[in-house]
């Protein structure tokens, strides 16, 4: 290895540790240890039947040997979410590296502005502001496994080395048996890269998505044979993937609801994952500065290209919102929306001079970019801060919880070991009156029918089983004169059986 080279690996090694420092930083609360809903049922139901029932029934082999694994090992559940999301965070960081070095080899000039730039566009990128949801579940690890695979098998075509397409079927299908809820991110990765690296030849553009698209259904075909294999085996349903005909309903139902579903509750509203309305801002500032680019050299058509990656990445996000009907509006499943502002600046960087020509528009976009990268960061802070309230929160109403059945208990002389709950109508909030920020991550988990008697379980240190009341109209009105005078005026002993409403 020469001198010049050797500087080089040492040059990137030192970039890699930074972001890794301060990606570890900013998700400090996530290290420290946390509980998600869906932890609360693991540590219900134990490792291997949440494998059994979620992960593997829902086409995510690798995460169910994670759990198969960890079950025989007989790992704390702390131990395993604070090791997946270390990992996690680690190959994220490795994401972010490779993503830099695909945007500087298409680019092909070097110096300090454009390592810079280029670093922070793929860390934006990748950590964005929907990608904090991934990385609260215990299956972080996995979904960011997805999203390298991804990465790697867009590398794969945009290179067309020896092998090319076998590669990158390989990498996709690993990535969509890790996570198919990132499949959003091939396709828009896909149509972004390949627009850069073809510029203006359209047949090849053609060709080269319609590869992309091939090795998705491909990839999602094999993924929901194996779906269909293993519900065979198991005699379980999943609930997350509908068949084909399911599919094409949901579509024309997130179609119909266009405005509502995808442009107010995926994009404006951002899942709830960043402030309302403040990735439209950033959309059109670098819009705007574009076109002022435009008009001043006008030989550069950069416009057309850019609307055509805000088109696509909605275009997307119906997609996903069609496959994933229940979870539309989740995050984890539109890191494409996350990941545009991002996108646009790798198309800018790589397809036109906009940073070279002009010191002024080049000032403007950089200071947007550093505002974006400081409003993702702050918003990511501040979101995981009131996760972890939300869980001291939990604790201090199973706590609650707890007296109130032992005064029961001691009172009737009695216990209390049965516990059914209803979904009351009307009754739409899962979150605490406190807390802001209305998303996935501060969701309560008593509130959830998969998460409710996992955390009461776990912080009151009882063994209930749990029952979903649907069709219980007597009882129901037996609990609903009494539950004013209840626990939190929810939680009503009859019985000798705890009775309470949830929210979702």
């Amino acid at each position: 290895m020469t001198e010049h080279m050797k500087k080089i690996k040492k040059h990137e090694i030192a970039i890699f540790l930074a972001i890794m420092m301060v990606t570890y930083i900013i998700y400090t609360p996530l290290l420290t240890g946390h509980y998600a809903t869906d932890t609360y049922n693991i540590i219900n139901i134990g490792y291997k039947q949440y494998a059994i029932k979620n992960s593997f029934v829902d086409g995510r082999i690798f995460a169910g040997i994670l759990e198969i694994i960890a079950s025989k090992i007989n790992i704390p559940i702390n131990i395993t979410v604070t090791t997946f999301t270390s990992i996690a965070l680690l190959i994220s960081c490795i994401s972010v590296m490779i993503l830099k070095s695909m945007i500087i080899n298409l680019k092909k000039e070097k110096n300090k502005f454009f390592e810079t730039i280029t670093t922070i566009i793929s860390y934006i990128t990748i950590f964005n502001f929907m990608y904090v949801e991934n990385l609260y579940y215990i299956e972080s690890l996995v979904m960011s496994v997805s999203i390298l695979m991804y990465i790697l098998a867009i590398r794969e075509i945009i290179n067309k080395e020896e092998k090319y397409q076998l590669k990158a079927i390989i990498f996709a299908v690993i990535a969509t048996f890790s996570y198919q809820g990132t499949i959003s991110l091939f396709l828009i990765y896909g149509f972004v890269f390949i627009i850069i690296k073809n510029k203006k030849d359209m047949k090849n553009i053609i060709k080269d998505l319609v590869l992309v698209i091939f090795i998705a259904l491909i990839a999602f075909i094999i993924n929901v044979l194996q779906i269909k294999i293993i519900t065979n085996i198991t005699g379980i349903e999943q609930e997350r993937l509908g068949g084909i005909y399911d599919i094409l309903l949901y579509l024309k139902t997130v179609i119909i609801c266009f405005n509502q579903m995808v442009i107010r509750d995926v994009l404006i509203n951002s899942c709830g994952l960043f402030p309302r309305t403040l990735i439209i801002y950033f959309i059109i500032g670098v819009l705007g500065i574009s076109i002022i680019y435009e008009i001043i050299y006008n030989k550069e058509k950069i416009i057309l290209n850019l609307i055509e990656i805000i088109i696509a990445t909605l275009i997307i996000a119906t997609a996903m919102c069609s496959i994933n009907l229940l979870g539309y509006d989740t995050g984890r499943i539109h890191n494409e929306i996350g990941a545009l502002v991002g996108l646009m600046y790798i198309y800018l960087f790589c397809n036109s001079d906009i940073f070279i020509k002009n010191k002024i528009i080049k000032l403007s976009l950089t200071v947007i970019l550093i505002i974006y990268m400081l409003a993702n960061i702050i918003n990511t802070i501040i979101l995981l801060n009131q996760h972890k309230e939300v869980n001291k929160l939990e604790k201090e109403l199973c706590i609650g919880l707890e007296n109130y059945i032992e005064e029961y208990e001691r009172e009737n002389n009695t216990k209390v070991t049965e516990a059914k709950y209803f979904r009351e109508p009307g009754k739409e909030s899962a979150f605490f009156n406190n807390i802001s920020n209305k998303s996935v991550l501060t969701h309560n988990g008593v509130m959830c029918r998969w998460s409710s008697i996992g955390t009461i379980n776990f912080y009151t240190n009882r063994k209930f089983e749990g029952e979903f009341l649907e069709n219980s109209k007597e009882i129901y009105e037996k609990y609903t004169q009494q539950k004013e005078e209840g626990y939190c005026k929810n939680f009503v002993i009859i019985e000798n059986v705890l009775y309470y409403t949830i929210a979702i």
